[in-house]
């Protein structure tokens, strides 16, 4: 039986070993790369569905306590316009109250040993927004927080007598106007972002999240390392044209499955568990596709076997 089949040489053995060196090669590039693209589905998005933001809505609450962010669904932009601006303004004085108890310094803004901010109770305190307690309980200042970038307003403000705590965006060098790190601009497109998010309908949240997903799927770093090892392939005499793009196309179609995969656990939360779940699912299925592939291979040759079992038996 073995002298029905032609000896291998040492050249083709080591053109064979070479070829499954390159497919080891890879199938760990691919590997790598969708674990990459996954892991960026959490920092690439369209931005159609932002991020809840807790502080902003606890602004929203302290801003409009009467009303129920769930009654802004279908609102107007015109309508919204109010929120916006009233939200801006209070999410403005949470961040400075919080960075400043946290840091004790922010901006110009700088709490002595044992003192700490507090916002005033009502959200239409007349005059100052932001009150600094020593340890005792004592006022020891009453400042006003201004979230704009016009000078005008700021100095408006001023004539109620108390000093001025805005934003970045003002430069004065008065010293009744403390200035902060925080934007106006970022503040409002926050505000902005997250207010008509709430006013978007049950439909438009579910094609939003279908649009993310979709953007999520398309794998980023796969088509990069399969042109890289294909052409490689190509201009080094091992592949065909036509050979690396019907494979590259193979390749192309199973990292996408697999990003798709990744993008649907990474819209489910399944947070640091994606990567790893759709890595292993990436390597179970290759495993998978080698052992179909080895029996189609085998198949013909176990049916030559048997055939000439048949003729040395007769």
């Amino acid at each position: 039986m073995a002298s029905s089949y032609p000896p291998a040489t040492r050249e083709q053995l080591n053109a064979l070993a070479q070829v499954y060196d390159e497919r080891r090669s890879r199938e760990v590039l691919e590997v790598a790369a969708l674990a990459a693209d996954v892991s960026i589905d959490d920092f690439t998005t369209l931005g159609l569905e932002p991020e809840a933001n807790p502080e902003l809505w606890q602004a929203f609450q302290l801003a409009y306590r009467n009303v129920d962010p769930e009654s802004l669904v279908g609102r107007s932009p015109e309508s919204l316009k109010g929120f916006v601006n009233g939200v801006k303004g209070k999410y403005f004085e949470v961040l400075v109250e919080r960075q400043l108890n946290q840091d004790r310094v922010f901006g110009e803004l700088v709490l002595e040993p044992g003192q700490r901010a507090v916002l005033a109770a009502s959200p239409t305190q007349k005059g100052w927004d932001l009150q600094i307690l020593n340890e005792n309980g004592s006022t020891a200042e009453l400042l006003q927080l201004k979230a704009t970038a016009r000078l005008g307003y700021v100095k408006d403000a001023l004539e109620n007598g108390f000093p001025v705590a805005t934003t970045s965006e003002i430069d004065a060098s008065s010293e009744a106007i403390l200035g902060t790190p925080l934007s106006s601009g970022a503040l409002g497109a926050e505000a902005g972002d997250q207010v008509a998010e709430a006013a978007e309908s049950p439909l438009e949240d579910i094609q939003d999240n279908l649009a993310e997903v979709g953007f999520d799927a398309v794998p980023l770093f796969a088509p990069v390392v399969i042109l890289i090892t294909e052409g490689k392939a190509v201009l080094a005499g091992r592949s065909t044209v036509r050979s690396s793009l019907s494979r590259g196309a193979r390749r192309m179609g199973t990292a996408t499955a697999f990003s798709a995969m990744g993008a649907g656990l990474s819209a489910l939360d399944a947070g640091v568990i994606s990567v790893p779940t759709t890595v292993g699912a990436r390597i179970a299925w290759g495993r998978y596709a080698n052992y179909i592939a080895r029996g189609a291979c085998l198949a013909p040759l176990n049916m030559r076997l048997a055939e000439l079992r048949e003729s040395y038996a007769a």
